[in-house]
């Protein structure tokens, strides 16, 4: 509980009122109990309706008053659950977004959807109705025993030994039940990602007759998820069967006895209407809790998920009270840079390379020389593991992310459009750009006029990824985007390399423009988009093999010119 209870910095208020609330409600239970007793005890010796209408009209009160209690708990019990949400999942969106797209490359869309939903919403209900539940429990039936004990000191040890045993029981099961529903956990959250694996790939599976042994691989995974619910309450019903029988089982036993001592003469009457009425108070809480039992196995499992995201270190972790650098140039500076993802297994290997404001450099090479990388640390999403990468002479560990992002435009390969319109997602880093801006930004990325020609207009949705458009429609947009960011360096990361050749040409001309007097590295693999660059460095196996101009480079017949003609130009 405690581990679970360290994740809920941001909903304690809430929790307090609702345990305040829950105990409070509680206690009009037991004032309309003693109520009822008294007045059962008072007519059983002879005294008529008409000497009830006070403590009758106490019931009353009580049970209005219990009402607006309970109206204001569930309100409680809905804001608890609306700042759970928002409290862990802005905690674990800012923690991705500081891992950044190498933690994110490491695991599964569907995974992470599951701990995101599904976990949080299983803690969701463990704050708003377990905890507050099992606070009752704690408290109701001491209030109850304390009263019990001033009429009827042997039926207060009876409901205490059945309290005992339903808290105490059902515990022996708790390892069991919590390894299994980490199973359960596991398995739900492999089930979700397969899922969104088939959706996201269905025309692939379709295309290469697959989606039969996707649909048996589905079916394996449901088995399982269905295996392990069953394992789950196989567990979780012992547990409820013993609150059960604490529930029925000691209110019989405690009114049995004290039936048959008032009968014997041991016991008054009107203690043994407290008994009769009390005794149930006691145990109530008890069935309260178990209604929300589940909560408690459900929120360890997705605790643990929570805790090992928020226990991640960030591969480039911002250093405490950096300050923006005043006249920042738009120069960029990789200085004998060394870094690998994984020990052992280096992908840059004591690189140095300049860019000086306004040039253009291009870096080509085959797959896996490290092309990729570069940009990942110029952005900052890792930091090298020696060696330093600055911007405008500062070593980027000592800027703001913030300031460095605001100066490195980025047009990839894989561009993502978000679910909305065009207009959003042209102006995703300035969302204050007015409608002019976004045009003229458009403009340079040759897609106003067709944006212009829909029927919406920038207001045209553009779907799931802006799967409505096409691949040069959507790389033109995300070119629109850099201009309007107009940041004074811009990197191209294969910014062409999935389009067709006509396109190409034409978002060539496009980026012709949006490079104009802006420091830009351009990492292809296509050799014909960087004919034009100031300088081409051919990587290799993360080492610098040949640096110069297309002209210099060819004559030297060296590593440029082999994969010039590997893809069959020259």
């Amino acid at each position: 509980m405690g581990r679970i209870m360290t994740l809920a910095t941001g909903v304690r208020r809430y929790l307090v009122a609702g345990v305040l609330l829950r105990v409070a409600v509680t206690c009009t239970y037991i004032g309309q109990g003693l109520l009822l007793a008294r007045v059962l005890g008072q007519m059983l010796t002879g005294q008529g309706i008409g000497e009830q209408i006070w403590p009758l009209a106490g019931v009353g009160a009580v049970a209005l008053l219990r009402f607006g209690l309970t109206w204001i708990a569930e309100i409680v019990g809905q804001l608890t659950a609306a700042a759970t949400k928002q409290e862990l999942r802005t905690r674990a969106f800012a923690k991705l977004a500081e891992l950044g797209p190498g933690h994110m490359s490491g695991e599964r869309t569907g995974e992470l959807k599951g701990a995101l939903v599904e976990g949080i919403e299983s803690l969701e209900a463990y704050y708003a109705r377990y905890v507050p539940s099992l606070v009752a429990v704690a408290v109701t039936p001491l209030i109850v025993l304390a009263v019990l004990v001033g009429h009827d000191p042997w039926s207060a040890a009876i409901v205490a030994a059945f309290v005992v045993a339903a808290l105490i029981l059902p515990k022996l099961w708790s390892r069991m039940l919590k390894r299994r529903g980490d199973e359960l956990m596991t398995a739900y959250l492999g089930m979700g990602a397969t899922v969104l694996d088939t959706l996201q790939g269905l025309v692939t599976l379709k295309a290469f007759g697959a989606a039969g042994r996707r649909r048996e691989e589905l079916a394996t995974v449901s088995d399982r998820l269905i295996t392990g619910w069953n394992r789950v309450m196989a567990v979780a019903l012992i547990a409820q069967m013993i609150y059960t029988l604490a529930i029925v089982g000691g209110v019989a036993v405690t009114v049995a006895v004290a039936s048959v001592r008032a009968a014997g003469g041991s016991l008054d009457v009107g203690a043994l209407f407290v008994v009769l009425v009390l005794s149930g108070e006691a145990l109530r809480a008890v069935g309260v809790l178990a209604t929300s039992f589940h909560a408690s196995y459900d929120a360890a499992s997705a605790a643990d998920v929570l805790h090992k995201l928020f226990a991640q270190r960030p591969p480039a972790p911002e250093r405490p009270g950096v300050v923006p650098a005043e006249g920042l140039t738009a120069s960029v500076g990789f200085e004998d840079v060394s870094f690998a993802y994984t020990e052992g297994e280096t992908v840059l290997s004591g690189l140095t390379l300049r860019l000086s404001p306004g040039e253009t450099v291009a870096v080509v090479g085959p797959s896996g020389a490290g092309k990729s990388t570069l940009v990942a640390l110029l952005q900052r999403f890792v930091d090298p593991g020696a060696g330093r990468v600055t911007l405008g002479g500062h070593d980027l560990r000592d800027l703001p992310l913030d300031q460095i992002r605001s100066m490195i435009g980025l047009v990839s390969q894989d561009t993502h459009l978000f679910g909305g319109t065009i207009r959003d997602n042209i102006a995703l880093a300035r969302p204050d750009a007015s409608d002019e801006q976004i045009a003229a930004a458009a403009r340079v990325a040759d897609i106003h006029d067709f944006v212009t020609g829909l029927p919406d207009g920038y207001a045209t949705e553009v779907g799931e990824r802006g799967l409505l458009l096409s691949g040069g429609q959507r790389q033109r947009v995300a070119i629109a985007r850099a201009v309007l960011l107009d940041a004074p360096i811009l990197v191209l990361d294969e910014a062409t390399a999935s389009v067709d050749a006509a396109t190409e040409a034409s978002i060539q001309a496009a980026l012709g423009q949006l490079t104009r007097n802006r420091t830009t590295l351009v990492i292809a693999h296509r050799l014909s988009t960087v004919r034009d660059a100031d300088r081409i460095v051919v990587l290799d196996a993360g080492v610098v093999r040949e640096t110069g101009t297309h002209d210099e480079l060819l004559a030297r017949s060296g590593r440029y010119a082999d994969l010039l003609s590997a893809q069959g130009a020259s």
